[in-house]
């Protein structure tokens, strides 16, 4: 009897394995047949900004379609949307047309138009999906595209970035951190001003040449992206500053607009602008209405302006990897191998300079024991040196690039009788009772010098 017992367990353990078997071979042949529902999104965007018409058009393969949405990539900003037909209620909830209470059986099609646009021009992927009348998801095998075939949106700077000083505001009054911010318009494809598509504006340095041929400048830019208000300007209150001095001869910064988001994603295209005028940044200036002074190498280099305007100075890296490499004049020895001094005054006359050599200079400079202090000092123009009967040779400053030529010299003696017309020149050298001198005189409005 236990032998009987033991060949039944045996034969019902053996049934319930080959019916799992069963099932496992069923499943297969019933996902094989799921629905799918299959799409086209016609229409395009001419102009970035512009409205653009479109219709998306559905059909299932089998069942009752029920509801459906259609969905834009980032960028993109949908503002109406008409009646789907045959039946159902359209709603748009950001990028997102959502269609329900549809009826639309095999073979038929269900419609829905909309307006739309977006800012750049290229080819966009939209997606969608679409439910049956029980909430069974169909499979969605199209693939749809949109485009924005005219030129794209573009940035416009409202004004231009002016000299400023290291780390400070940068706006479009020289100098001056407090008044006329930079700002920024968009502007639709078409070049008109664009309210209703808000972006996140920023800056970065362009490369290459300014408007005026000159070398653009890299260094530190500090910026705080700043958004559009309601009339499609974005205001550059917070800060804008870059950290280093340029050498403004030959270099300058330009500001180049682009966006870090498009209707508050950053994921959207950005969308770029013309780069800004070139601009300087200096170590230190003023502005008064005449006798303003600025110094710089610890203020033992001190400039004074004769009349209203701003008046700047810095001190840049020489030598034969600084700035300017090839201002030298024959048989001076510089005192300060490694340094370049500039300075530039708006006004009008020439600027009057008093430059202090201490002992611990002369000590550490190749020219120890050198009996007197010249200025070796660049020119754009041979008439100064002319005018003052100063001997000087045509230096290239920016190898093959245009417009690179200095008249170098070494500045003479200013005659008694009005000592300021015959600038560049040196009025009188004294010492300062402790090993080193002082020497005064006067330079036109912007050049560079070495020491």
């Amino acid at each position: 009897m236990k032998q009987h017992r033991r060949f039944r367990t045996i034969r019902a353990t053996v049934v319930l394995m080959v019916i799992a078997g069963v099932a496992i071979l069923i499943a297969p042949s019933a996902s094989a047949s799921a629905p799918t529902a299959t799409a086209t999104l016609t229409g395009s965007v001419g102009a970035g900004g512009t409205s653009g018409s479109f219709t998306f058009s559905i059909t299932p393969s089998s069942r009752t379609l029920a509801a459906y949405t259609v969905t834009a990539p980032a960028g993109w900003q949908i503002s109406s949307v008409g009646s789907p037909t045959p039946s159902g209620t359209a709603t748009i909830s950001g990028r997102t047309i959502s269609v329900s209470g549809a009826s639309v059986s095999g073979s038929a099609f269900g419609t829905v138009t909309f307006s739309a646009t977006a800012c750049v021009a290229q080819s966009y992927t939209w997606s969608y999906t679409a439910t049956d009348s029980q909430g069974r998801a169909y499979a969605h095998p199209s693939t749809l595209t949109a485009s924005v075939d005219g030129p794209s949106c573009s940035l416009a700077l409202l004004n231009q970035p002016t000299d400023a000083k290291q780390n400070t505001q940068i706006t479009a009054n020289p100098f001056d951190a407090g008044v006329q911010n930079l700002q920024v318009q968009l502007l639709n494809g078409n070049g008109v001003a664009l309210t209703t598509y808000g972006v996140t504006v920023t800056f970065g340095l362009a490369s290459g040449f300014d408007e005026n041929g000159q070398q653009l400048a890299s260094g530190t830019l500090t910026v705080d992206p700043e958004t559009t208000d309601v009339n499609g300007v974005a205001t550059f209150v917070d800060r804008l500053s870059i950290a280093e001095k340029n050498e403004p001869q030959f270099t300058s910064y330009s500001l180049a607009p682009s966006t870090t988001a498009s209707l508050g994603e950053q994921a959207a295209p950005a969308i770029t602008g013309t780069q800004s005028n070139g601009f300087d940044i200096w170590e230190t200036q003023c502005n008064t209405t005449g006798g303003c002074p600025v110094s710089i190498r610890g203020s033992n280099d001190l400039y004074t302006s004769p009349a209203a305007g701003d008046l700047s100075a810095s001190q840049l890296p020489g030598g034969p990897s600084g700035d300017l490499p090839n201002l030298t004049c024959q048989g001076q020895i510089p005192i300060f191998a490694d340094g370049l001094f500039v300075s530039q005054f708006t006004g009008s006359g020439p600027v009057f300079l008093k430059s202090h050599v201490t002992r611990a200079d002369m000590k550490a400079s190749a020219n120890n024991g050198q009996a007197h202090v010249q200025w070796c000092i660049g020119l754009e123009t041979t008439a100064p040196w002319v005018n003052n009967g100063g001997s000087f040779t045509a230096e290239d400053m920016n190898g093959a690039l245009d417009g690179g030529i200095l008249y170098v010299g070494i500045a003479p003696a200013c005659p008694n009788a009005n000592p300021q017309n015959f600038a560049p020149c040196v009025t009188r050298q004294f010492g300062d009772g402790n090993g080193g001198s002082y020497t005064e005189g006067y330079v036109p409005g912007d050049p560079p010098r070495r020491t």
